[in-house]
């Protein structure tokens, strides 16, 4: 009976596989420093570029040679982690790229209450710049921002889930960050605020609000109280179509009712057409 056929050894493929088992060691110390000394758990996540021994010892060259450099690129001190969510890896270059766009994000809102933080809007009893840092003094340093396009930003890396979601923030942010956003965000808040007038059933405010410039509604709609004014009244009149009434109904539609006309009053004469540069005058900034 013939004895069955040995393999025919490769020592060049054994050498390969040999060095691709070493540099996946290297990861795997790599994997544990960074769980030991950043909080940063990388094992079994779709950043661990390990694969199982008993696959490698099956891998063709071509295969050896793809993980191997998956491996290196690993390996390389390029490749850093921040800690998200749980110690979950967030790759240091993308938190890099997104703590550039959170800083241009932030450069953009301190330009804008440059322009208009020293208004002062009906009811308020403080600036515009006054009432978001004394809004801004209650929320928890938590990414947490307040109702308004370029609310200051200061996120934190244990905030973010995994690299889909920073991925996600960062194109958002990217999106924020252009010259069409704000026309684009007017647009959209001018119609959003047509719905809820038509609603309401007040002509007259309608109007007032077509013949507002966009700096005018940017200003009136994401930097006062005046868009939770108009949602208070557009829901109590929704839920009275559904036959649904509250006591308290009639006064706070009346107050609503009021404040809206104040607002848009102030909005008219209060906030100049264009943007004023500190220092300068609303003719310049035209």
């Amino acid at each position: 009976m013939s004895k069955p056929r040995k393999r025919s050894r490769n020592p060049e493929l054994e050498d390969l596989r040999a060095r691709v088992l070493k540099e996946q060691r290297k990861s795997g110390a790599k994997i544990a420093r960074n769980k030991r000394e950043k909080g940063v758990d990388i094992f079994g996540t779709s950043q661990d570029p390990r694969a199982n021994a008993a696959k490698i010892a099956r891998y063709t060259a071509k295969q050896l040679l793809a993980h191997e450099a998956k491996l290196k690129e690993f390996n390389s001190r390029r490749t850093q982690f921040v800690p998200g969510v749980e110690g979950a890896p967030i790759p240091l270059h993308k938190w890099k790229q997104y703590q550039y766009h959170e800083e241009k994000h932030n450069a953009i809102g301190d330009e804008r209450m440059a322009e208009r933080g020293h208004l002062k809007a009906p009811g308020a009893g403080m600036t515009i710049a006054d009432r978001e840092e004394s809004v801004r003094s209650k929320i928890h340093a938590d990414g947490s921002v307040l109702n308004r396009p370029y609310g200051r930003m200061n996120r934190d890396s244990t905030q973010i889930t995994d690299v889909d979601k920073l991925d996600k923030l960062i194109e958002d942010m990217k999106k924020k960050n252009s010259r069409e956003f704000i026309p684009q965000n007017i647009a959209a808040q001018r119609e959003q605020l047509n719905d809820m007038l038509k609603t309401i059933g007040n002509e007259k405010f309608i109007k007032q609000a077509n013949e507002l410039t966009d700096y005018q509604f940017d200003v009136l709609f994401n930097d006062t109280n005046f868009a939770n004014t108009v949602s208070l009244r557009y829901y109590i009149l929704q839920r009275q179509a559904k036959d649904i009434h509250m006591p308290s109904d009639a006064a706070q539609s009346q107050d609503a009712e009021s404040d809206i006309r104040g607002f848009f009053k102030w909005a008219k004469t209060g906030i100049p057409e264009a943007p004023t540069p500190p220092g300068g005058s609303e003719a310049g900034a035209k």
